[in-house]
């Protein structure tokens, strides 16, 4: 039997090895730390022994943390808790502590600290909180609202809300007496609601989302908005008259849909308030998407859908890498159209994987006669059809191509990563290389995403447009670079469309960049590709 001397020796050697372990005198003068300290606050042991703890304190930390602290383990109790310390390069790290005060014969003669580091976990929240959170209103977004709709059991009322002549505003009166405008709605909006009986959104620009989920408060909150909201007279700073549009609609994950279509009706009829009618909605839907569905089989059976290409560079040099392969539709007047106006319809349609086999078989094509890598963009639907994966696999086989990279797109239809994973093992064997495109666009399956065995990840032009004047962008930017960076994984920022957003995506550490500021997509020639 071990006794408690060579207990407690190998309880130590299990902590040293496994956490973060100080120790300190009565005045917090740290008198050891083990390897582990050291590695990640990036300082020496000689560095350390004989400093103060606050050597590792980071200035965003408030001081009342440890007043309480020193008042807790002052009197002999345990204190546990979160603390963002500084490295010695001036990052942060965040480390959940537990401090344990060693009393000898009643005396506090040191304080034993063990710590465990959680900052991959911290900046994950930090991301979610930022995708999910309007930062202007600190209202839950439009991200939040669908995450929430898909978690309901049972139908809810949503209602849309919508400032008239928003644009208008900020025109005549600024961006500043805008912004007001937007805050004061949102606290008009949270009175309208009780005790918890809704759900308060905020969308970018000047929309607004009430869910009710108890079918007993539907009429309730639809008489609110439409008597407490529509029919007073509402002015912002007394001066500023504003009035409403709202669309309502019931329904499960559908009702965002349906909402927004009455939203558009009620505008378009200028109306303050209606509800989604489905009958002469689905009519006109089904007209429009019969006409694109007709343009697109046309121009598939002319050949008239081909690939354009993007060229992506290096941010260290600003050279070209290697080009994103983009579909376009020629349509019968010769205008180019985006993927935008024909993909959804294209998905629908059972001529959607002879389109995604036909866009791989030019891509290969002209891959093969150029020494330079060619990004394809693959869908969930795409990699989980057997078919189209040993269709690649085909192509792989029969075409010699200096590197191909798959974009896979993250996205709320990836319900099974597995489907990804047996993606990724098929066509590693070829020298393939995977990107996850639009990284950051979602959130509830981050953590699972970071862990494929990708090579880059793509981060969402909604980010990226907004580095140069919105510190949250910067701050989510500078986050997923790190997390990046310590996966090994190279980062690409889309939509970079002017030299100020790239100047600024390089000195978040971005490794590439993409977008207008360095070529739009064009045709192979255009940027001299072999074709």
């Amino acid at each position: 039997m071990m006794d408690e001397s060579a207990l407690l020796q190998h309880y130590r050697s299990a902590v040293d090895r496994g956490s973060i372990f100080s120790k300190t005198d009565p005045k917090g003068v740290i008198i050891y730390v083990n390897d582990l300290f050291c590695d990640i606050s990036g300082y020496s042991r000689d560095e350390l022994v004989g400093k103060p703890h606050n050597i590792i304190r980071h200035p965003d930390m408030a001081g009342e943390t440890f007043r309480k602290m020193w008042e807790t383990i002052q009197k002999g109790e345990v204190w546990s808790g979160v603390i963002k310390n500084r490295k010695k390069d001036g990052s942060a790290y965040y480390v959940s502590t537990v401090i344990v005060p060693h009393v000898e014969e009643g005396e506090i003669v040191e304080y034993l600290s063990v710590r465990q580091d959680i900052s991959e976990s911290i900046r994950k929240d930090e991301l979610i909180q930022f995708y999910t959170t309007d930062p202007l209103t600190n209202l839950p977004n439009r991200q939040r609202l669908r995450s929430d709709l898909l978690e309901q059991k049972e139908a809810v009322m949503l209602a849309f809300v919508d400032i008239k002549d928003f644009g208008r505003i900020n025109d005549l009166y600024g961006e500043k007496v805008g912004d007001g405008v937007l805050q004061y709605v949102a606290e008009r909006l949270k009175g309208l609601i009780y005790n918890g009986e809704a759900a308060l959104y905020k969308f970018c620009g000047d929309k607004y989302a009430v869910m009710v989920p108890n079918p007993n408060h539907y009429e309730k909150y639809e008489n609110l908005l439409r008597y407490s909201l529509l029919m007073e007279e509402d002015a912002y700073d007394d001066s500023l008259d504003l009035a409403y549009t709202v669309g309502i609609a019931y329904g499960g994950e559908e009702a965002f849909q349906k909402a927004d279509i009455a939203l558009k009706n009620a505008k378009s009829q200028r109306k303050d308030m209606l509800k989604y009618d489905i009958s002469s909605q689905v009519e006109a839907e089904h007209v429009e998407n019969m006409q694109r569905l007709k343009r697109f089989r046309h121009a598939l059976q002319e050949g008239n859908i081909i690939p354009y290409f993007q060229p992506i560079v290096d941010a260290a040099n600003g050279k070209v890498v290697k080009y994103e392969a983009i579909a376009r539709l020629i349509d019968e007047t010769g205008k180019v159209v985006t993927p935008l106006l024909f993909l959804d319809v294209a998905k629908e349609s059972r001529l959607f994987g002879y389109f995604s086999r036909l866009m791989l078989q030019q891509i290969f094509h002209i891959a093969s006669q150029n020494p330079v890598p060619i990004s394809i963009n693959v869908t969930y639907d795409d990699i989980a059809d057997e078919e189209f994966v040993a269709y690649v696999v085909n192509r792989l086989e029969t075409h010699k191509v200096p590197e191909i990279i798959f974009e896979i797109l993250e996205s709320e239809e990836v319900v099974d990563y597995a489907v990804i994973e047996h993606f990724i093992a098929a066509v590693r064997p070829f020298g393939c290389k995977i990107a996850i495109d639009d990284f950051g666009s979602g959130y509830s399956n981050f953590t699972r995403i970071i862990k494929l065995d990708s090579d880059y990840v793509k981060i969402d032009g909604s980010i990226i447009r907004r580095i140069t004047h919105d510190p949250d962008a910067r701050m989510a930017t500078r986050i997923i670079v790190e997390m990046a960076k310590e996966k090994k994984i190279k980062t690409v920022a889309e939509f970079v469309y002017d030299e100020a957003v790239a100047e600024m995506a390089k000195k978040l550490g971005v490794d590439y960049l993409q977008g207008y500021c360095y070529g739009q997509p064009r045709p192979a020639e255009y940027y001299g590709l072999k074709s």
